[in-house]
């Protein structure tokens, strides 16, 4: 059985969880089931570059093909009964624009998980909203969480008492960065941003006050660095299709406070505080709760450590290649 992952082409600036997790994935199934990785020529931007796409991720299909979010697109040209489907998340509810959102829910959503023969999502919350826009049977999407590094791991330090290190990961406009930046306005601090910083943003931090160690893009030893030399993370997304930083912070053993809305809570378990992403004096408390009470830091470390071991790459390849045995096996049951 040959098996294909399509994943997109990275572009310079975004960000690169999906070939992170997919990879350690692949890692795992290496000795008893290889995967070819297929990765377009070009980067998914306009509709001549994406049909170049299309037919060229066409004619790399295996006994069973992946399409690993971002390029979804690609599954409804693909054999389908060969077919799996993951779907990272539904962020194009949040997008301006009714046309733009339909158009997107159409090519995105709605046709390749209509064509695929399994369906996956990387958490519950994902997989309710792909059942309610597309009308697609709610048990019959695998929810498969993200695989986390096992190269995260537990960082001894003790919290800077004068100047914490709160690290923000990501800028893109569901991060909410500006209401962060305004929230850590109040408290002493280093606010550690990883992205890019428009003139918006460094308006913001301006405003604020704050002082800034700023990152852009960042391989996985850079970043496991930055979480190893925080005091705990800020994540209070106002949209997230699982949160993929809160489980490597918990992993490095940093206490999180992260929004209470979408993925977020799943991903993080009972190892949070959580906050309200839209309420600026939220997120502010939720940040001073956990830099003044050592207990409450304490316990977030130790859950989020135990909450961490849930994903472990070993048993999320496992439960794909499950799956691809069975759309294999059910293919060729067609053929015959």
């Amino acid at each position: 059985m040959r098996v294909v992952h399509v994943q997109r082409r990275p572009r310079a600036q975004a960000n690169f969880s999906v070939e992170s997790t997919f990879a350690l994935v692949r890692d795992a199934l290496a000795p008893t089931l290889p995967v070819t990785l297929a990765v377009p020529s070009r980067e998914s931007r306009g509709l001549a570059d994406r049909w170049r796409i299309v037919r060229e991720m066409r004619a790399r299909q295996g006994d069973v093909t992946h399409v690993l979010g971002d390029i979804t697109f690609v599954a409804a040209a693909l054999v389908p009964a060969r077919t799996v489907v993951t779907v990272l998340d539904c962020v194009q509810e949040t997008l301006p624009g009714a046309l733009r959102r339909a158009m997107i829910d159409l090519l995105w959503l709605r046709l390749p998980v209509a064509r695929a023969a399994r369906v996956t999502a990387i958490s519950a919350f994902t997989a309710d909203r792909v059942a309610a826009i597309t009308g697609h049977p709610r048990g019959a999407i695998d929810v498969i969480p993200p695989a986390v590094s096992p190269a995260f791991t537990r960082a001894e330090r003790a919290i800077e008492a004068h100047l914490p290190r709160v690290l923000l990961v990501g800028t893109t406009p569901n991060k909410n960065t500006a209401r962060a930046v305004a929230a850590l306005a109040e408290i002493p601090c280093v606010a550690v941003i990883v992205g890019v910083i428009d003139a918006p943003l460094a308006r913001a931090i301006k405003g604020a006050g704050l002082t800034v160690e700023h990152h852009e893009r960042l391989p996985e030893a850079g970043m496991r660095a930055l979480y190893a030399g925080a005091d705990l993370l800020l994540f209070p997304s106002t949209y997230e299709g699982f949160g993929l930083p809160i489980v490597e912070a918990q992993a490095t053993g940093r206490p999180v406070v992260t929004s209470g809305l979408g993925a977020m809570p799943e991903a993080a378990g009972d190892a949070a505080t959580f906050v309200d992403p839209l309420d600026v004096a939220s997120i502010r408390a939720g940040v001073r709760r956990v830099l003044m009470d050592p207990g409450q830091r304490d316990a977030l470390v130790a859950r989020g450590l135990d909450n961490a071991r849930r994903f472990a790459p070993g048993p999320i390849a496992a439960r794909y290649a499950a799956i691809y045995h069975d759309v294999h096996a059910r293919a060729g049951a067609r053929k015959g």
